[in-house]
C-alpha cells in the first residue's frame, strides 16, 4: 500500500513542481503591469506663437518595477526638456529624463507618424518604481507658427 501511494503522489508532486517557477525566476523576471491612468496637456501660448506644453501623464504600477515609458507623436521641432518631474501619491518628488528620438528608429510603435518624434521617459533610480501612482510632467517648447500648429 506505501507503494502506490508514493507512485500516485509523485507525478502530482512532479506537476506542481514543474507549474511553480523558482523563487529567483520570479524575481528575475515575473509578472509585470502597469497602465496608463491619465493624460493631460498644458500650453501656454505667447503672443509670438511660442507655445510651452506641459504633458502630465500618470501611472499606475501594480506589479514589477517601472522604468521607462515612450510618448509617440511630439513634434520633430520641439525642444524637449531633459528633467521630468515624477510626483508619488504621498507628495515625494523623484526625478527622470526625457529624450528625443526619431519615430522611424523605432519600428514596433505604429501609432507614431513618420515626421514626428517619441519622447522616452527613463526613471532615474536603478531599481525602477515600484507598486502606486505615480505622476509624470514632460515638458518642451515649439514654435507653434513655424510647425504650422497655430494658424490666423
Amino acid at each position: 500500500m506505501p507503494v502506490r501511494r508514493f507512485a500516485i503522489f509523485s507525478p502530482l508532486a512532479l506537476t506542481l513542481a514543474l507549474l511553480v517557477p523558482a523563487p529567483e525566476a520570479r524575481a528575475a523576471g515575473g509578472w509585470q503591469e502597469w497602465h496608463q491612468t491619465g493624460n493631460d496637456l498644458f500650453v501656454t501660448l505667447d503672443r509670438t506663437g511660442l507655445a510651452h506644453v506641459e504633458h502630465h501623464v500618470r501611472y499606475r504600477v501594480v506589479a514589477g518595477k517601472m522604468q521607462s515609458f515612450d510618448l509617440p507623436t511630439i513634434d520633430m521641432e520641439a525642444q524637449i526638456a531633459p528633467e521630468v518631474s515624477i510626483v508619488t501619491e504621498d507628495g515625494t518628488r523623484l526625478s527622470a529624463h526625457a529624450e528625443g528620438i526619431s519615430a522611424k528608429a523605432i519600428r514596433d510603435m505604429p501609432e507614431a507618424d513618420a515626421g514626428s518624434q517619441v519622447v522616452r521617459v527613463t526613471v532615474d533610480d536603478p531599481k525602477g518604481l515600484k507598486r502606486g501612482t505615480y505622476a509624470f510632467v514632460v515638458a518642451y517648447d515649439l514654435d507653434a507658427w513655424k510647425t504650422k500648429h497655430l494658424t490666423k
